[in-house]
């Protein structure tokens, strides 16, 4: 499938390509200024009510920023996981093996599966007849 720009994916309403994988960074980006503003609007908000509660919360607004940031992260990680699964998945559907694995290794679906080696005692093995087992000859 051909890769579309952003305002082909944007308009695409059959949904076959996604604006979110290429805008990913820029809402992160949006999540850290908006973290600062409001962290800095806490700072201030404590100052006017009480010197003390301002400091208080100057000094423990940095540990609140970076909780915030942190969880912008994890949710925008996780909005992309799944996306990467969708991709994955289709490669998988589609039956087209991908040039390399993560870190430019080779694929999961480059390499053959070992064959199945043979039971110990070189007889197969017999499944059993049933959930409960190989039945008695008397029945």
């Amino acid at each position: 499938m051909q890769e579309k720009g952003f305002f082909g994916s944007l308009f695409d309403i059959s949904f076959r390509s996604f604006v979110t994988t290429k805008i990913i960074s820029v809402l992160f980006v949006i999540a850290m200024v908006i973290s600062a503003i409001y962290t800095l609007f806490f700072v201030g908000s404590a100052f006017a009510a009480d010197s003390a509660l301002g400091i208080v919360v100057l000094i423990l607004s940095p540990l609140a920023f970076l909780l915030f940031v942190l969880y912008a992260r994890v949710l925008l990680e996780f909005v992309i996981v799944v996306f990467r699964i969708y991709e994955n998945t289709s490669i998988m559907a589609s039956g087209v093996a991908p040039t390399a694995g993560p870190g430019g290794g080779p694929g999961a679906f480059d390499q053959p599966s070992p064959p199945a080696a043979p039971p110990a005692g070189g007889a197969p093995e017999v499944p059993p007849s049933g959930p409960s087992g190989p039945q008695s000859p008397t029945g």
